[in-house]
């Protein structure tokens, strides 16, 4: 069977400026991106033209890490955040990316990415330390504290 991507979220995708119309497909109507100067980092955030999306806000890193689009889903208020982060533990850049993700208390956030960190280190079979790192423990806490938000949102139905 074929398989139908409504949504897609795409890290490292390591285009450059003219080779962002290699993204454009025939399925998708809507395409957010973030991009570096060389053929390192990007992200990407391909919506198909079935999907009933109205873009109102979008927040590009300059640094090709992260791309941040809020809007509405169906008529339902949504956040897309897609991450690519640092492969080193660092904490301002997590803490930058959650800052900047708006209306949480108003909006089902869908998160998307590769953090380079265990969120649990038990599961974390890459390093023996045990311990989370900061940017873990950074992602972690902002998960903790929006949970019940999270939890409430995750009821409602699209």
């Amino acid at each position: 069977p074929k398989l139908v991507v409504n949504i897609l979220l795409l890290q490292e995708t390591h285009l450059r400026l003219q080779d962002h119309n290699r993204l454009r497909k025939t399925w998708a109507s809507q395409i957010f991106y973030s991009r570096f100067n060389s053929r390192s980092r990007g992200v990407a955030i391909l919506i198909n033209k079935r999907i009933q999306f109205t873009p109102s806000d979008v927040v590009s890193d300059p640094n090709g890490r992260f791309i941040i689009v809020s809007g509405c889903l169906f008529q339902k208020p949504v956040v897309l955040v897609n991450v690519y982060a640092p492969n080193w533990d660092d904490v301002h850049f997590a803490n930058k990316v959650l800052s900047l993700i708006p209306d949480l208390n108003t909006h089902q956030l869908i998160f998307s990415g590769d953090l380079n960190c265990a969120i649990n280190p038990l599961l974390d079979r890459s390093s023996s330390k045990g311990t989370p790192s900061g940017m873990a423990k950074t992602f972690a806490s902002c998960m903790q504290q929006n949970s019940k938000i999270k939890r409430e949102l995750t009821c409602s139905k699209f």
